[in-house]
Protein backbone atom coordinates (compact mmCIF):
# COMPACT_ATOMS: atom_id res chain seq x y z
CA UNK A 1 0.00 0.00 0.00
CA UNK A 2 1.16 3.53 -0.74
CA UNK A 3 1.41 6.33 1.80
CA UNK A 4 -1.37 8.96 1.70
CA UNK A 5 -0.32 12.15 -0.04
CA UNK A 6 -3.22 14.41 0.91
CA UNK A 7 -5.46 15.10 3.86
CA UNK A 8 -4.67 14.63 7.51
CA UNK A 9 -3.32 11.12 6.95
CA UNK A 10 -0.42 12.59 4.98
CA UNK A 11 0.48 14.86 7.92
CA UNK A 12 1.04 12.03 10.41
CA UNK A 13 4.76 11.45 11.11
CA UNK A 14 5.62 14.71 9.31
CA UNK A 15 8.30 16.93 10.82
CA UNK A 16 8.16 20.60 11.72
CA UNK A 17 9.74 23.12 14.09
CA UNK A 18 8.40 24.61 17.32
CA UNK A 19 8.10 28.38 16.86
CA UNK A 20 7.21 28.95 20.50
CA UNK A 21 7.81 26.83 23.55
CA UNK A 22 5.07 24.22 23.78
CA UNK A 23 3.99 23.90 27.38
CA UNK A 24 0.68 22.19 26.85
CA UNK A 25 0.03 24.34 23.78
CA UNK A 26 2.14 26.44 21.42
CA UNK A 27 2.88 27.16 17.75
CA UNK A 28 4.76 25.08 15.17
CA UNK A 29 5.83 25.69 11.58
CA UNK A 30 4.80 22.68 9.50
CA UNK A 31 4.59 22.29 5.71
CA UNK A 32 4.93 26.03 5.13
CA UNK A 33 2.22 27.03 7.61
CA UNK A 34 1.93 27.99 11.28
CA UNK A 35 -0.21 25.62 13.34
CA UNK A 36 -1.42 25.47 16.91
CA UNK A 37 0.19 22.45 18.51
CA UNK A 38 -0.34 20.48 21.68
CA UNK A 39 1.97 18.17 23.60
CA UNK A 40 1.90 16.45 26.98
CA UNK A 41 5.66 17.13 27.29
CA UNK A 42 7.43 20.51 27.38
CA UNK A 43 9.06 21.29 24.02
CA UNK A 44 11.43 24.29 23.76
CA UNK A 45 11.17 26.83 20.94
CA UNK A 46 13.31 25.83 17.95
CA UNK A 47 13.06 22.10 18.63
CA UNK A 48 12.21 19.70 15.81
CA UNK A 49 8.83 18.03 16.26
CA UNK A 50 6.95 15.09 14.75
CA UNK A 51 3.19 15.11 14.17
CA UNK A 52 1.52 12.21 15.98
CA UNK A 53 -2.14 13.15 15.41
CA UNK A 54 -4.29 15.84 13.83
CA UNK A 55 -7.25 17.09 15.89
CA UNK A 56 -9.23 19.51 13.73
CA UNK A 57 -6.89 22.48 13.19
CA UNK A 58 -4.56 21.44 16.01
CA UNK A 59 -1.51 19.20 15.71
CA UNK A 60 -0.57 16.78 18.48
CA UNK A 61 3.23 16.65 18.42
CA UNK A 62 6.25 15.15 20.14
CA UNK A 63 9.83 16.38 20.21
CA UNK A 64 12.32 14.59 17.98
CA UNK A 65 15.15 13.63 20.29
CA UNK A 66 18.57 13.68 18.66
CA UNK A 67 20.85 11.10 20.18
CA UNK A 68 24.53 11.93 20.49
CA UNK A 69 26.63 9.11 19.08
CA UNK A 70 30.06 8.75 20.67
Amino acid sequence: MRKHYSGTEAMIEGQGEAQTAIDGEGKVFFQGEYWTAESDQFIPAGAKVRVKKVDGLKLIVEEIKIENKK
